[in-house]
């Protein structure tokens, strides 16, 4: 039998059990209890406490009979404390915890056995506790506690639903009121715009009569489409120069008011002849009328026309307005030569003989007396 001299023994404490180290020529060797079943023993998790709010008062001592745990959202924050039980190493152990759910990675301590946590929103975790061993290995002694946060009042899907429907009809009742705000300004301003269309058509129409009234309807339609500067050139025209005869010393017996209202009778017929006859009044002045024929849209037929109306040249016809008889169609031959190439025959006419004319010299003239029968 081989003899061994142990010239050097250590006898390390490692928790509650002595490691014995034999120091020998050969070598170094270690005596661990732990490797032997009779002296290890198992480690034990016991979550001891619940505390709740910010003044820690304790909640159920009996927390290590549970298996799950019903905390309500108000009484955050919550502290859970356990205790680690390692007969064998139990100074040497380190610890870590775990909220699953709401931890992102798990928090590792050495002294503090105890997991405190705030604003924890509703809903169910799983709480857990580990050791690293002194085998090295992070053991899981306890089974993991289940965490349920039950939510407040105002946390509830009931009061979410309500929330949200209130939120949707006072929406929704903003909404029609606001349509119905639109709605109404709309017609408001669709009914101001008819207003205002309505009088802007008037003062236009009123417009286009002033317009009318001194020019012929094309001349006034070529205005308005932007034409600035307006002069034709006829060849051949009939024009008409009418005067009132003893109109002047009339006036002078007459109001104002009734002078205009027989002045305006008398052109309306004017007019209105003038029209059945294709003839087109150039203007009056006084109690003078113009009117023409073959303008501004040139007719073949112009001195029909005119003789209808009896109608002169307007420089002609102008001086000759102090020769002319009251009720009678004074024509110069030039006009009575034109007619008769367009149909004299539907019209009386008379020979006048030679008159001097001023401007123009010895001129003969006619009479037309009427249409024929």
């Amino acid at each position: 039998m081989d003899c061994c001299v142990i010239p050097c023994t250590f006898f390390p404490k490692v928790g509650n059990v002595l490691k014995v180290v034999l120091q020998h020529r050969d070598g170094v060797d270690v005596l661990d209890p732990h490797m032997i079943p009779a002296v290890r023993k198992d480690i034990h998790i016991e979550f001891s406490t619940l505390l709740v709010g910010d003044s820690l008062r304790p909640l159920d001592p009996w927390l290590n009979e549970r298996d799950s745990l019903t905390i309500a959202y108000e009484d955050s924050p919550f502290t859970i404390r356990f205790s680690v039980i390692d007969p064998t190493y139990g100074e040497f152990l380190r610890y870590r915890y775990l909220l699953e759910g709401y931890d992102e990675r798990w928090i590792e301590t050495n002294d503090v056995q105890e997991s405190r946590y705030q604003n924890v929103g509703p809903g169910t975790y799983v709480y857990r506790v580990q050791v690293f061993d002194i085998d090295g290995i992070w053991k899981e002694p306890r089974k993991p506690l289940t965490v349920i946060i039950k939510p407040s009042w105002w946390q509830t899907l009931w009061l979410k639903l309500g929330s949200a429907l209130m939120i949707g009809l006072v929406g929704f009742g903003f909404y029609r009121n606001r349509v119905r705000n639109i709605t109404a300004r709309n017609r408001e301003l669709e009914h101001q715009v008819q207003d205002r269309t309505r009088d802007l058509k008037a003062e236009q129409e009123r417009s286009d009569g002033l317009l009318l009234n001194v020019l012929p309807a094309q001349i006034a339609q070529r205005l308005k489409d932007g034409e600035r500067q307006i002069a034709d050139s006829y060849t051949n025209a009939s024009v008409l120069f009418a005067d009132l005869v003893g109109f002047t010393p009339l006036t002078s017996s007459l109001p104002p008011q009734e002078v205009v209202t027989i002045l305006n009778d008398l052109f309306s017929r004017f007019d209105r002849a003038a029209k059945l006859r294709g003839v087109e009044r150039i203007k009056t002045i006084g109690d003078g009328y113009m009117a023409a024929s073959g303008v501004p849209e040139p007719a073949a037929d112009h001195a029909v026309r005119m003789a209808a109306f009896a109608v002169d040249a307007v420089n002609v016809a102008a001086r000759m307005e102090g020769l002319c008889e009251s009720d009678r169609i004074h024509c110069t031959k030039a006009f009575i030569d034109a007619l008769e190439q367009q149909g004299a025959s539907s019209f009386v006419i008379e020979e006048r003989g030679l008159l001097d004319v001023k401007g123009k010299g010895m001129m003969h003239t006619y009479w037309i007396n009427g249409r024929t029968s």
